[in-house]
């Protein structure tokens, strides 16, 4: 789902797109790293700020396509984003079970 949108609507050529898709890979681990950071500073209370980035990333798309780089900063933040919801929910079933059903650890 993605080739498509790096090669054909950003107009990236084929070549490009491993190193492409290599750059998205590494904004969603410093999506994860951040993420950690974020929880351990403020626990989960974040996870509806960053539903929301996530909500406004995805409607800029749609504009910022229409420019290769523009499009692919987008995209790349859209990816930093959106790898941190899942940290933060693990953490957060984590810290539930232990408190509420230890044994289920």
């Amino acid at each position: 789902y993605i080739r498509p949108l790096i090669v054909k609507q950003l107009g990236f050529s084929v070549n490009q797109l491993s190193l492409l898709l290599g750059l998205i890979g590494i904004m969603f681990i410093l999506g994860n790293l951040t993420a950690g950071q974020l929880i351990e500073r403020y626990g989960t209370q974040k996870i509806g700020w960053i539903s929301g980035m996530v909500l406004v990333l995805l409607l800029m798309l749609t504009l910022t396509v229409k420019n290769s780089w523009s499009g692919l900063l987008n995209l790349g933040l859209l990816c930093f984003v959106l790898g941190m919801p899942g940290s933060m929910l693990q953490v957060m079933f984590l810290n539930t079970a232990e408190r509420d059903f230890p044994m289920a650890l």
